[in-house]
């Protein structure tokens, strides 16, 4: 009984700490913020992402047929090229771009963890 006694406790405490959290002041709740902006770093990498994976299916949607249908061998194999062209570039992009991100958030991704460490005094000249 004591086990089953104990993990009613445990699931009300997680249930009550959720639903105090929701009313936290802002500061108080900086481990949020740290996460929010972590994932926020990514987004537009991948969105810059997305937008090529469109543009390389474009054109190779319209090379294929190109080449298919016309025979308009010499658009189509400009098209094809473009598209595998974009298609290499991805990787880079997309790690240049979160890269960017990264460093206009690195300020206050570390004074956020400082202070949520306890060492803000510390590094304050590192910034």
């Amino acid at each position: 009984m004591d086990k089953k006694d104990d993990a009613y406790k445990a699931q009300i405490a997680f249930e009550v700490n959720q639903i105090r959290s929701k009313y936290l002041p802002q500061d108080q709740n900086k481990l949020e913020q740290l996460k929010k902006l972590d994932k926020q770093a990514t987004k537009p990498g991948k969105k810059a992402v997305v937008i090529m994976i469109l543009i390389s299916l474009a054109l190779i949607g319209t090379g294929i047929p190109l080449i298919a249908l016309l025979n308009q061998i010499l658009a189509g194999t400009i098209c094809c090229v473009l598209s595998l062209s974009c298609a290499f570039l991805i990787k880079p992009v997309y790690g240049f771009v979160t890269e960017k991100e990264r460093t206009r958030l690195a300020p206050q991704i570390m004074r956020l963890s400082d202070e949520i460490l306890g060492n803000s005094q510390n590094n304050q000249n590192r910034y």
